[in-house]
């Protein structure tokens, strides 16, 4: 939603452990000119990276948490890769500082923040009722 902006609609399905606890998923995003697929799992650190894909050619995140390459294998160009370092960050440590200085400001939250943040939440609570997640 951060790279494309906020989809048209939004569809998903969960699949869940026997013991109900949900493991994996998938979403179908749909934006104003394309369709978007996101794929999830609770129960594996997958090595494989991220990828968009895309009609000229796709882009590779490894580690999309905390990003430290990008390949882009174009269809009929010379493939790029843009390699950076990060070094591992808590990014905790950075985020919880300003949600504490906003709500200490009596919650002057930029209406940037505020709006993406509404917007997720309401993505996260629509695909909870959809797929039938239960929290015990």
């Amino acid at each position: 939603m951060e790279l494309f902006s906020n989809p048209i609609n939004i569809t998903g399905q969960s699949f869940f452990l026997e013991n109900g606890m949900e493991k994996n998923g998938f979403m179908t995003v749909k934006f104003e000119d394309f369709l978007g697929t996101l794929f999830y799992s609770k129960v594996v650190d997958n090595t494989q990276p991220s990828i968009i894909e895309g009609e000229k050619g796709n882009i590779y995140i490894t580690d999309i948490a905390n990003p430290t390459k990008v390949s882009i294998n174009w269809n009929e160009k010379k493939d790029e890769e843009i390699v950076f370092y990060r070094p591992q960050v808590n990014y905790m440590n950075y985020t919880l500082p300003v949600f504490v200085k906003a709500l200490e400001n009596s919650g002057d939250f930029s209406s940037s923040l505020v709006e993406k943040t509404s917007f997720c939440m309401s993505v996260v609570d629509f695909l909870i009722k959809h797929n039938g997640i239960k929290f015990n």
